[in-house]
């Protein structure tokens, strides 16, 4: 079941839609009504909720939510509902970064402290490390379980005097290895905003 969830996840769109006066048009095939009757299937037995969007080209097959917003009290889900998409931004701030230095703005060859002072400790870390996974930062996660009140949010800006204060040792030297950092697209956001002083939210 788990492998039929995950495999579904790359066949479909999680959107937030904003509501138009002209309903999209909708011209569901063959295909798209099997999906359909699966993930109706899959939402009944609790392994799926979700919205999803399915396109073929310029005609829209499948639009539809499935499932609660809300499971405690039972709010449905709709086109507007908004979802916390965590680690699926990393994509978009990679590429906001790749059209910062194809623009001229950076390069990804620059080490990332000309950009973010806070982490000059850091001073061999490159920003291609950072979209690469290979800098070695420390994990910023652990360093807000010592250092963090939990009853508070931890913003970027946070993140990044945590770690000029703390200065924790890296995990390892930049380039020799790969390790899945969360540390590094903080610190890419926080580039793309100061370089194009602009917010994700505004972009």
């Amino acid at each position: 079941m788990k492998i039929i969830v995950i495999k579904l996840i790359f066949l479909v769109l999680f959107v937030s839609c904003k509501q138009e006066e002209n309903k999209l048009e909708i011209h569901p095939t063959t295909k798209t009504d099997k999906i359909d009757s699966l993930l109706l299937s899959l939402n009944k037995q609790n392994a799926f909720n979700g919205n999803v969007l399915i396109a073929e080209g310029d005609s829209i097959t499948l639009l539809k939510s499935y499932g609660y917003a809300d499971l405690d009290t039972k709010v449905k889900l709709n086109e507007n509902s908004i979802f916390r998409l965590a680690s699926i931004t990393k994509q978009f701030t990679a590429i906001a970064i790749l059209l910062l230095h194809k623009q001229g703005h950076l390069s990804i060859y620059d080490k990332a402290f000309k950009y973010i002072p806070e982490i000059s400790s850091y001073k061999d870390v490159s920003i291609l490390n950072l979209i690469t996974h290979t800098s070695g930062l420390p994990d910023y996660a652990k360093l807000a379980e010592k250092h963090w009140d939990a009853k508070n949010a931890v913003t970027n800006k946070d993140v990044l005097n945590l770690i000029q204060q703390h200065k924790t040792e890296s995990s390892f030297e930049p380039n020799t290895r790969w390790e899945y950092s969360n540390t590094g697209y903080i610190i890419l956001a926080e580039i793309v905003r100061n370089v194009s002083n602009q917010n994700f939210q505004s972009m």
